[in-house]
């Protein structure tokens, strides 16, 4: 079975590796330690106390939602259990109105997706930090997921050279995916090993849900909730916003969103491979033709051209007979021709 690239996303540029050639750097675990036993500074890490680290995960949602910021109560340096686990009662409705909120608004379908994409991340984080509701005492560390923001997880070090853990991911959207003893599970913000290994193969995260192989590919949720199987999915990558790329049965791809094992229906076309192109376009072929397709499964461009290659961030080139047109990304996620 032919097995789909993971992407790395560089600024606007994707380079593709197999998963036998990926890196999977754990920042945590591989932080180097002074004769204190502390992470050294160099590395800009620093160990912090539970209540801290309670206060560090309200940060987090507080920058997304700024209007959780007038609650007095939250303004101290340190957070008590009572207090934490109002604050987390209080973004729980929060999360559904403005989810409801979103569904219900006139934006268009890109930025409905950018919005909600937000929202599942800030809540995700929020869920896997449910863990520190119950904990009395713990020490933890703060460092950077994979979106760059800064959280606090648990210490990981002890766990450095325990033979059973052959991988310790980074942290994305509040969980670490974890390889122990041959399979992939995931870790919580505390390192409970919320979703238990027990997969044949495993991504990250994606709006709530990651997919993940037991036999047959499929969805785990939050809660470690699993799916019905994806029908006729040979291979899968999540991508973002909930979206990822299947390979199915018959050898085609498309684009399938979170609900895909409820739908039974892609959000994209079939094409012969689909592969990214820019944080918001993918690349499309059939045959020798080529094509863009939006992340909404919308395609922008139709595979008719004989080569589609990025310029530079918002510069694209599509060549047609020898003839190049050069198009430009808009605000509104569409392609348009450059001024002469």
């Amino acid at each position: 079975m032919k097995t789909l690239p993971y992407f790395i996303v560089i600024g606007a540029f994707c380079i593709s590796i197999t998963p036998t050639s990926a890196q999977i750097v754990n920042a945590l675990s591989t932080a180097p330690k002074n004769p204190t036993g502390e992470f050294t500074a160099s590395k800009g890490f620093s160990e912090i106390p539970l209540d801290k680290a309670r206060k560090k995960i309200v940060e987090h949602i507080e920058k997304k939602y700024v209007s959780f910021q007038n609650n007095s109560s939250l303004k101290s340096e340190l957070l008590s259990q009572k207090q934490y686990t109002d604050y987390l009662g209080q973004f729980d409705r929060m999360y559904q109105r403005e989810l409801q909120s979103i569904e219900e608004s006139s934006l268009n379908t890109m930025l409905k997706m950018e919005k909600r994409s937000s929202l599942e991340k800030t809540f995700a984080v929020a869920y896997s930090g449910r863990c520190m509701m119950e904990k009395q005492e713990g020490v933890y560390v703060l460092s950077k997921d994979t979106d760059g923001q800064e959280i606090a997880t648990l210490w990981v070090e002890s766990v450095r050279d325990n033979p059973r853990y052959s991988m310790i991911d980074d942290y994305q959207q509040g969980f670490a995916r974890i390889r122990k003893d041959g399979v992939y599970g995931f870790w919580d913000l505390c390192g409970n090993e919320t979703i238990p290994p027990q997969y044949e193969q495993a991504d990250r995260f994606n709006n709530g849900k990651a997919l993940v192989k037991k036999f047959t590919w499929l969805f785990v949720n939050l809660k470690g909730e699993e799916s019905e199987a994806l029908a006729d999915v040979e291979d899968a990558k999540a991508v973002k916003y909930g979206i990822s790329i299947a390979k199915f049965t018959n050898q085609k791809m498309a684009l399938i969103d979170n609900n895909f094992d409820i739908s039974k229906e892609t959000i994209s076309e079939e094409f012969d491979e689909i592969l990214p192109l820019t944080d918001d376009f993918l690349l499309v072929r059939e045959g020798k033709k080529f094509g863009i397709l939006r992340l909404d499964g919308k395609t922008i461009a139709n595979v008719i051209y004989d080569k589609i290659s990025l310029e530079r961030k918002n510069e694209i080139l599509l060549e047609r007979n020898k003839k190049i047109i050069k198009k430009v990304i808009s605000d509104d996620f569409k392609l348009v021709s450059t001024k002469k």
